[in-house]
């Protein structure tokens, strides 16, 4: 072969050569790559981010769904009725943006799965009563999402949000009187619910160390400000307003025998005692109701201020030294019934002694038109507040004296709020923990406290007079504390949000 003809022939290495290592147009390799990439990248951005979106939404919606039912989750009947169609009135949001595509709908309705009822989380114990449904869980799904691109890549063609929330209600009451009484209704059958009518009367008695907890018995509540202290709860029982912190729908209990107990409430009738109470006639924060009477008449000079007292007996003292407190309810004056009465009590004998020469505003025959309370506030609000004191032989004054109130205080001593529970389903004996609240009600106090109505008098010591000079006394009252009672009116049953805003629903999410 010529030397040119082979110089022809390999002319062409040169040029494989250079193709070899040409880079030009390698990047479109990455860009295809790449491309297929980005396309499922933004597939995933966008109906990944319409399912964010709508997840969100329908998180929204079982957030407040829960929220309403939780509303109604009150320990009354009907409670799980009430918040099943609260959750269902749709009152709330309920709409999604990004439903569908292709929808002429621009709001797509979130569908409820479930509602469940629980008494406790731990373990989702599902409530069984009304009683019991402490926590509401709602479960919803959104409507069916439209994958755009998600399917086309080989995921789901659609997808749904699915959402749950659970709310509770913690109803909470501040700065009140730490007591509490047994549900006087409860029965050995089970009878757990709480129906005392307006003006019915209930002696809340105090049955002793070691004895159980009954109904009609009454106890102490922890204070979350002091805790059992004895001086402490009698303070916080005779103080204009207590410091007791706040209680919720559940306590503590302890025994009611705590010293110092009958003498705290009797500050409220213009009475200041040993222990703890007597110099407290001078403190303005211990200051007794404008209307104090009950039944006492005037024994011995005392001070201009705060003349001694003493109980008025029919039996020995003159006709012209009469005086009255509220008559019991006819029931439990003939002891034909034992704690509850019912309301029917001789209006017609209090008027006949307190107010002789003044026509009654009320119809005194009929057992159901006035309440001791409603009598008790139009004598102070009419400027009739009982007062027999000019009688020959003293006779009682109603008007507070001692440690007055200012004019124009709004403060009624004579009225607090108590706690009811079921202390035979709950079993409490002695100092019990976490027991759950019934009701928390308004009382009257009708009667100053003193000794049981079965319990005999007090004796080797003068009522009256001052335990730290007198031995026998103390060791006659420590007995007046173990069993003591105190005697009050129904008023009414607490709402929340109520009359006066006392008792608030705290609603809130656990999860």
């Amino acid at each position: 072969m010529k030397p040119e003809q082979n110089k022809k022939t390999l002319s062409w290495l040169p040029k494989c050569e250079e193709f070899l290592q040409d880079q030009s147009g390698a990047i479109a390799v990455y860009v295809g790559l790449i491309a297929f990439v980005l396309a499922g990248v933004g597939a995933l951005t966008l109906d990944l981010g319409r399912l964010f979106v709508t997840g969100t939404e329908t998180q929204s919606y079982v957030d407040a769904a829960a929220l309403a039912g939780a509303y109604q989750l009150d320990g009354k009947d009907g409670a799980r009725a009430r918040a099943t169609e609260a959750i269902n009135d749709k009152l709330f949001t309920n709409q999604q943006t990004m439903g569908a595509l292709g929808s002429d709908d621009e709001n797509h309705s979130i569908t409820i799965n479930t509602i469940t009822f629980f008494s406790d989380l731990t373990g989702d114990v599902v409530a069984t009563s009304d009683r019991e449904a402490n926590f509401v869980q709602v479960a919803a799904q959104s409507t069916s999402i439209d994958n755009a691109l998600v399917g086309f890549l080989g995921g789901p063609d659609s997808s749904r949000a699915v959402r749950a929330a659970t709310a509770g209600n913690n109803q909470v009451i501040c700065e009140i009187p730490p007591l509490m009484m047994c549900n006087p209704q409860e029965l050995a059958t089970g009878n757990t619910t709480f129906s005392v009518g307006r003006g019915q009367q209930y002696i809340a008695k105090y049955t002793g160390p070691g004895a159980g907890m009954v109904p009609g018995t009454f106890g102490l509540l922890d204070s979350p400000t002091c805790g059992q202290g004895s001086r402490c709860i009698a303070d916080l029982l005779a103080h204009i307003n207590p410091a007791s912190g706040c209680y919720s729908s559940t306590v503590d209990i302890r025994p009611g025998q705590a010293n110092g107990i009958r003498q705290a409430l009797n500050t409220r009738f213009d009475m200041y005692e040993q222990p703890y109470f007597k110099a407290k006639k001078n403190d303005y924060n211990y200051h007794a109701a404008s209307n104090v009477t009950k039944g006492f008449i005037q024994d011995g000079p005392g001070n201009n201020a705060c003349p001694a007292v003493r109980k008025y007996d029919p039996a020995t003292d003159p006709i012209e030294s009469e005086a009255i407190a509220f008559p019991r309810d006819d029931c439990l004056a003939d002891g034909s019934c034992e704690r509850l009465g019912d309301g029917v009590w001789d209006r017609q004998k209090y008027w006949d002694v307190n107010h002789p020469s003044f026509p009654s505003p009320f119809d005194l025959t009929s057992t159901s038109t006035v309440s001791r309370y409603e009598m008790y506030q139009w004598e102070i609000e009419n400027n009739q507040i009982p007062n027999n004191s000019g009688a020959p032989n003293n006779g009682e004054n109603g008007n507070a004296t001692c440690n007055a109130p200012d004019s124009g205080e709004t403060a009624d001593r004579r009225t607090f709020v108590m706690a009811v529970v079921n202390c035979l389903a709950e079993n409490v004996h002695g100092n019990t923990d976490d027991v759950e609240v019934v009701s928390y009600i308004e009382v009257f106090l009708t009667e100053s406290v003193g000794l049981p109505s079965d319990a005999g008098t007090c004796v080797n010591g003068n009522p009256n007079g001052d335990p730290d000079d007198d031995p026998d006394l103390s060791t006659c009252l420590n007995g007046q504390n173990k069993k003591m009672e105190f005697v009050v009116e129904m008023i009414r049953e607490l709402e929340p949000g109520g009359v006066n805003g006392e008792l608030h629903d705290m609603v809130q999410l656990f999860r």
